[in-house]
């Protein structure tokens, strides 16, 4: 398998990756968008061009907060680990965690992608529109999302956002 980092790089043939960790490779997902936002990180972060950031398995995240909820419905008790973060805040890496909930989503700021660890979740627009998302799923909620989420178990993700522009 080919693995680049978008901008030419490549992950050696035969390279050795510890078992249990999540590799993020800068630059694979969401197209132009991603292109755009691994030229950015890495022209500001020189400095950490020569490493790759691992995001071992089971982080603890050890601070969570009630998130808000839908009238009538459980809230969320969610909390987050950022691993990354460039562009003064623009590109973020990182794990969240919550509690079985619904949280209502107004315009969802930032494009995410998202990793599914464990548990599930199921996206409802405004139209009534349902997809549903369970552990080994990964997916793109964007930027201007409105509808809501539905968490039945505690539900962990991985996540990469940018709340850029790509003009």
């Amino acid at each position: 398998m080919k693995m680049t980092n978008g901008l030419n790089g490549r992950i050696q043939p035969g390279a050795i990756f510890k078992k249990g960790v999540s590799l993020i490779v800068i630059g694979s997902f969401a197209g132009s968008c991603a292109t755009l936002a691994t030229q950015q990180v890495l022209a500001q972060s020189a400095a950490q061009s020569e490493r790759i950031i691992a995001l071992p398995k089971g982080i603890a995240i050890e601070k969570k907060d009630p998130m808000p909820s839908l009238p009538g419905k459980d809230a969320s008790i969610g909390g987050t680990v950022e691993a990354y973060s460039a562009g003064g805040g623009a590109f973020q890496v990182g794990v969240w965690e919550g509690t079985a909930g619904t949280v209502p989503i107004d315009g969802y700021p930032v494009d995410e992608f998202m990793f599914v660890e464990a548990g599930s979740i199921t996206f409802t627009n405004e139209s009534g529109y349902s997809q549903t998302f369970e552990a080994g799923d990964s997916f793109v909620l964007p930027k201007g999302y409105r509808g809501f989420a539905v968490q039945p178990s505690t539900f962990r993700k991985q996540y990469v956002t940018f709340s850029g522009s790509a003009d």
